[in-house]
């Protein structure tokens, strides 16, 4: 019967070529999502400056955020039928155009609010494919050892990727619904010299301008740090390493680490 383990000198001159490909790979989307998120701060900056409302900013946010959760679902089912490496490199194609119409038209001096919010909504659609390609094909370039414990089968990664991304991100833009209004209609206000918190919290984060934000700040910073040690708690989440299995641990993954 014909021997269907790979030979170790395959796998390692394999595992070179696909750990070089994922550095330039990786070289090339550091420096795309780098140039994106300068522009999305940059945005949110112009947006602060043209309005001077925090709700503006939340709104910068939330059409960035929405289209993103509601398309990965479908996002993730495209990337597993598809080339992953072309649908990143459409996707960072598609960032790249918007970048240019935001700037054709801030140059031009033709930028308003609203055109930072459609141009959001259209940037966090095609990130809604980037991510999950991006996440499965490093799994498909590199070999197990450099990359951490994969736990589903290569061909449904898309679909995982996208699913946990929505899972992670679905409360963000009621998040940032909001916040905004709330930053503006109440914890500024609360937080003016003569405000209704100032007495209690300005010992902390100081009164006047921005003091409001920034109690939001430290509130949801405290929460989060809680929420984060309640999870630790739970024993199938400290452990999930332990408790789940790889994808590549059934018998002719254990067949071939036997004859390395």
């Amino acid at each position: 019967m014909e021997n269907s383990v790979t030979p170790p000198a395959i796998r390692s001159e394999t595992g070179k070529i696909g750990m070089l490909a994922f550095t330039i790979i990786w070289i090339g989307q550091m420096f795309s999502l780098l140039g994106t998120a300068m522009t999305q701060f940059a945005l949110t900056i112009w947006a602060w400056e043209l309005t001077g409302q925090a709700t503006a900013l939340a709104l910068v946010g939330f059409f960035g955020l929405a289209p993103l959760i509601l398309v990965s679902p479908l996002a993730g089912a495209i990337v597993d039928r598809y080339d992953r490496k072309k649908v990143m490199m459409l996707a960072d194609l598609a960032a790249g155009l918007l970048t240019v119409v935001v700037l054709m038209l801030y140059v031009s001096g033709n930028l308003q609010i609203w055109h930072i919010y459609v141009t959001g909504a259209f940037s966090g659609t095609f990130q809604a494919f980037h991510f999950p390609a991006y996440s499965a094909a490093v799994t498909m370039m590199l070999p197990k050892k450099q990359y951490g414990r994969a736990k589903v089968a290569p061909d449904v990664q898309g679909r995982v990727f996208s699913t946990r991304l929505l899972i992670a991100q679905i409360s963000a833009p009621a998040a940032l619904l909001l916040t905004g209004p709330l930053a503006d209609r109440f914890f500024e206000p609360a937080m003016m010299p003569s405000g209704v918190l100032a007495n209690v919290f300005g010992l902390f984060v100081g009164t006047g301008k921005g003091a409001g934000m920034a109690l939001m700040f430290v509130i949801t910073g405290v929460l989060g740090m809680l929420i984060s040690l309640a999870g630790y708690a739970f024993r199938v989440v400290r452990d999930a390493e332990k408790i789940l299995s790889d994808y590549d641990s059934g018998p002719s993954s254990r067949l071939e680490k036997k004859t390395e």
